[in-house]
């Protein structure tokens, strides 16, 4: 790395740093939160959608297509659900006043979390 780069590296690094400070965890999780609740009605919906196609088929592939949907989309409900409790969990130790020091690792991946569990859902919804 030349030294433009450790410059542009280092100042980088400590907008970083600063914006970290500014971000409230509380809001940032119960955004989360939100958005979780948010994606768990989106399956449910479509859990309905599929079963109301289930009883106007007859069988063959569409009915196989539509049980391996149920399946992929009970399993993110599950997931989802699972996430959710977590999420209210953290929000209650966070409120408790614990410690916030890790609060970014866990928001970092509650964020990774929801983006993979969006990307989950546009999959399970694009028949």
């Amino acid at each position: 790395m030349n030294t433009l780069s450790h410059v542009v590296e280092a100042v980088r690094h400590k907008i970083d740093h600063a914006l970290d400070h500014l971000e409230d965890p509380h809001e940032t999780y119960a955004l989360a939160l939100s958005r979780q609740r948010e994606m768990l009605g989106d399956v449910r919906d479509r859990l309905a959608e599929v079963a109301a196609e289930r009883g106007q088929v007859s069988g063959g592939q569409a009915l196989e297509r539509l049980d391996d949907e149920q399946h992929r989309l009970t399993e993110l409900e599950k997931a989802l659900e699972d996430r959710i409790s977590e999420f209210e969990q953290l929000i209650a130790t966070f409120e408790a006043g614990h410690a916030a020091g890790s609060t970014r690792v866990t928001v970092e991946r509650a964020t990774a979390e929801c983006e993979r569990a969006d990307s989950e859902l546009r999959h399970c919804t694009d028949w």
